[in-house]
């Protein structure tokens, strides 16, 4: 265990920076707003085969929506074949979520789900999941762990420490963690993103 957490460390080190556990308030996003997200961080997704992508996103009875995500073949040369950023922002789509005053909180929290790999409720490898927001030297994530093992959990909550004025950049942010015990031709891995438990929706 200490080596998988050392390993996160440096992998989100790698691209971004990576926060500690909060305590303060915090806020979420409700499933309207999670259905509003609409643009990859990474631009190449859209013309990219190799790039792992939405494929799916629907609201289900009850709190979340549920994101189906493709993660194409393994390709060593594309390392955005195993990752995937997905936000409302200002840089495109309809920058939905941006705007709003999140001044007077310490946190940003979203609740997942591993609900299915390739359609079924078990298999595959572990993923990180981490709820993402800006902050004033760029964005962050904390990232969790979850997966089928029987030493893994299958739903946990990301709660990322921010000192934003305004939501610039919001969403979530979804990669293998490992590359064993996935299909090396492709998977497709549904999650479902609810509001976090004990957060505000703000406005």
């Amino acid at each position: 265990m200490k080596t998988r957490f050392v390993f996160t460390m440096a992998v989100t080190f790698a691209s971004l920076f990576f926060t500690s556990v909060v305590m303060g308030r915090s806020f979420t996003l409700s499933d309207a707003d999670l259905m509003s997200l609409d643009w990859y961080l990474d631009s190449r997704v859209p013309d990219d085969p190799n790039a792992a992508r939405i494929i799916s996103k629907r609201d289900v009875p009850g709190p979340g929506v549920e994101f189906d995500i493709y993660f194409p073949k393994d390709n060593k040369a594309a390392p955005h074949t195993y990752s995937l950023y997905y936000v409302s922002c200002k840089q495109g789509g309809e920058g939905t979520l941006t705007g709003i005053d999140v001044n007077d909180y310490d946190a940003f929290a979203l609740k997942f789900a591993l609900v299915a790999v390739d359609g079924k409720p078990k298999g595959g490898g572990s993923l990180v999941v981490g709820a993402l927001i800006n902050t004033d030297y760029s964005y962050a994530y904390r990232p969790e762990v979850i997966g089928f093992t029987e030493s893994e959990k299958t739903m946990v909550v990301s709660s990322t420490s921010t000192n934003a004025d305004k939501i610039s950049i919001i969403g979530f942010t979804v990669r293998k963690f490992t590359r064993d015990d996935w299909n090396p031709m492709g998977t497709t891995v549904t999650l479902r993103i609810e509001p976090a438990p004990n957060a505000e929706i703000p406005r």
